[in-house]
């Protein structure tokens, strides 16, 4: 969940800055500045979600890569159980 929300939030900013770039460049700079602005808010709304996008691959596969292990440590919890349960057993079963 965590890469998908990276993508959410770069698609956000992204946008976010097409319009808050112009506007600050504009208010320190002048026309100059709101021209510089937007050429920074239009390079925002390209590389924000590509770097989104980049964590959304990195967290997958990230996860894919883990699960085996998440899957073997969960089979391996429940054998210990059954073992434990058992000796249980036969310890009652010998007094």
């Amino acid at each position: 969940m965590e890469g998908v929300k990276s993508l959410g939030v770069g698609i956000g900013l992204g946008i976010q800055g097409l319009f808050t770039s112009p506007y600050n460049g504009a208010k320190k700079e002048g026309l100059s500045g709101g021209v510089k602005g937007m050429a920074r808010g239009i390079f925002g709304l390209v590389a924000h979600p590509v770097g989104g996008t980049i964590t959304l691959v990195t967290k997958t596969a990230q996860g894919l890569k883990e699960t085996p292990m998440t899957i073997f440590k969960g089979m391996e919890n429940r054998q210990l159980k059954k073992r434990r349960k058992l000796e249980l057993k036969m310890k009652n079963y010998l007094k």
